[in-house]
């Protein structure tokens, strides 16, 4: 194979969807779909390999259904690197649990649901933060399959984003 052909191959590259996938930003905070991460070791490789940028902070989002999972090796990265965890769905009770009794200074914040998550992630990521969705949980308390959990993200993403970023109309009427 040439050299070419390497280089070439590697500019085409794209992740599989729902696997550390960038999902857009809000401001200066950015968002990382990682739905595919349906176990805490998952997810673990998810936290490890999340490159934080400059003065940004991350934000992990995780929780979903029980699968009788051992949390303590991604809880304790969590509260390690993560300046907050937010957590929902049927194993919040037990990532609380696991994260406050971790060695870290994180956060944990519970949430009702994957859009009141991403609002309080997109929150707690002010004024330069990257949320990682990470689950480390099956989603068949609130979702069909990752794919579905993953979709639903990158659709409350945008819809927050549309909901706090001005449009050119606003912005128009505000000058008049």
């Amino acid at each position: 194979m040439k050299p070419d052909d390497i280089g070439e191959g590697l500019r085409r590259f794209a992740t599989p969807p729902h696997r550390c996938e960038p999902a857009g930003s809000i401001g200066s905070v950015r968002f990382i779909n990682d739905s595919k991460a349906t176990n805490p070791h998952a997810a673990l490789a998810g936290v490890k390999g999340t490159e934080l940028h400059g003065e940004e902070c991350l934000v992990w989002i995780g929780g979903g259904s029980d699968k009788q999972s051992d949390f303590s090796a991604l809880t304790q990265e969590i509260a390690r690197r993560a300046h907050t965890a937010v957590v929902c769905g049927a194993t919040a009770p037990q990532l609380i649990s696991a994260l406050n009794a971790a060695q870290g200074a994180c956060q944990v914040v519970q949430a009702s649901d994957l859009h009141s998550a991403i609002a309080l992630a997109w929150q707690h990521a002010q004024p330069h933060g990257c949320v990682l969705f990470s689950p480390a949980c099956a989603s068949f308390d609130f979702f069909q399959s990752y794919a579905h959990r993953g979709e639903v993200f990158k659709q409350a993403v945008e819809r927050l984003r549309a909901a706090v970023t001005p449009s050119k109309e606003n912005l128009t009427a505000a000058a008049d």
